[in-house]
């Protein structure tokens, strides 16, 4: 499980779940821990996914 916290977070999070180099799901929290409890949440069904935190985008 890869997690990548890109630069700084302002505003909106936004939590991208990658298989096979493609989104399957995409989250938007308001913070960085909320991120990070969905992230605990999903390894358990998407062990081998990368999971992509960033700003979120407009």
């Amino acid at each position: 499980m890869g997690i990548w916290l890109g630069g700084t977070v302002m505003g909106l999070i936004e939590l991208r779940v990658r298989e096979d180099a493609r989104d399957i799901l995409v989250y938007t929290f308001r913070t960085i821990a909320e991120a990070s409890e969905m992230i605990h949440f999903l390894a358990e069904f998407f062990p081998g996914a990368q999971y992509v935190v960033q700003p979120g985008r407009h």
